[in-house]
């Protein structure tokens, strides 16, 4: 068990479960299933996350800035992509939902 705090608002953590701390609250995620997590696999892994986490998780993993202009940051994304292909990474978060994007140095801008 580990104890996980934000804000002062407190969840005890069980091995195999998994939360999200979204909008000021704790929401229980899918068990975890596996015993390797996927970033000792060279991969980063989401389920059912919001967009804005999934976007700030890829500026820091390819330190890059995404300028998201009117795209819908409450959206949620399930999937796992490379932490070392920027462009695989970014058509296996952003061509489902339908947002195109455009790279131009280490800036990365999303369209409807």
């Amino acid at each position: 068990k580990v104890k996980a705090t934000v804000s002062a608002n407190d969840v005890i953590v069980n091995g195999g479960e998994s939360y999200l701390f979204h909008e000021d609250k704790w929401e229980e995620m899918v068990p975890v299933k596996t015993d390797k997590p996927s970033w000792l696999q060279g991969e980063l892994s989401f389920t059912n996350a919001p967009l804005k986490q999934v976007i700030q998780s890829l500026e820091k993993e390819f330190d890059i800035t995404i300028q998201t202009g009117k795209v819908d940051l409450k959206r949620r994304f399930t999937g796992t992509f490379p932490k070392n292909n920027l462009n695989a990474a970014l058509k296996i978060v952003f061509d489902p939902l339908g947002i195109s994007f455009e790279i131009k140095d280490k800036t990365v801008t999303l369209s409807k």
